[in-house]
């Protein structure tokens, strides 16, 4: 736990800050707004066209942002599927060395 501890507050705390900053720079409840609407009033693929259009009429910063949140939220997950199978083993000295 001492190990992976460190990584889970590192990853969180830039997590924080891409989201302090897309909340700065974006209006997610315009966003999600307009995903419901699409989502409610037409069909998904109209959903799908409108996340994949959001993406690319989207600027580089904005861009670089969304790909820091999914390798974040990658690298979150990674560590609790990790911490998950350390405890199904009983294994809880060392639960980086599970994988």
């Amino acid at each position: 736990m001492r190990r992976v501890f460190p990584w889970i507050v590192a990853e969180c705390a830039v997590l924080g800050s891409i989201a302090y900053g897309a909340m700065n720079y974006l209006s997610f409840g315009h966003i999600i707004n307009n995903a419901v609407i699409r989502a409610k009033y037409y069909s998904l693929a109209h959903f799908g066209e409108f996340v994949v259009s959001a993406f690319l009429n989207a600027d580089v910063l904005t861009l670089t942002m969304a790909a820091g949140a999914v390798f974040v939220g990658a690298l979150m997950l990674r560590d609790a599927v990790r911490t998950y199978r350390s405890m199904l083993v009983g294994n809880f000295a060392r639960p980086a060395r599970v994988i």
